[in-house]
């Protein structure tokens, strides 16, 4: 079985991650907002050559009031793009993080499950060899692979 990852944090460590966390949960996630798929595909959508054509024409905005419609709030103007810099920019240090804990819980889920399948073979020849305690845990992980007997035997018999 190959071994892709090996993690173990000290509780120092795992002390520092979840206050880390918990900074981000009480600082940043309430100021923010979710939308709904539908919302996410109306919404015109920035990217890097947009994100430099609406600085340049906020600074333009801030420059020549008397040009802005009534309708623009050039301080909410202002505000949201001083947000979405900063939310590109912790975005952009998240995503290696976010990218290599998804990946990390891939490989050390499949790793466990992988060590779990080749015991629970080894439990079930130990029950069927009539090895004392085998059969119960045997038929208790059985449970997990339940779906697989058939619902509804053959009546035609």
């Amino acid at each position: 079985m190959n071994n892709l990852i090996s993690l173990n944090l000290t509780q120092e460590e795992d002390d520092a991650i979840k206050q880390a966390i918990a900074t981000l949960n009480t600082t940043l996630l309430p100021k923010l907002i979710t939308l709904t798929k539908e919302e996410r595909i109306g919404l015109p959508k920035m990217g890097d050559k947009t994100l430099a054509f609406t600085t340049k024409a906020n600074e333009y905005a801030q420059q020549k009031e008397e040009l802005v419609p009534p309708y623009i709030s050039v301080g909410e103007f202002t505000t949201d793009l001083n947000a979405t810099t900063s939310l590109r920019e912790y975005a952009q240090q998240l995503t290696p993080l976010m990218e290599a804990l998804d990946d990390s819980i891939m490989a050390a889920g499949s790793e466990a499950y992988q060590a779990a399948l080749l015991f629970y073979s080894m439990i079930k020849t130990a029950a069927h060899n009539n090895v004392p305690g085998a059969k119960a845990i045997a038929d208790e992980l059985s449970l997990r692979f339940s779906w697989r007997i058939n619902k509804n035997p053959d009546t035609t018999k």
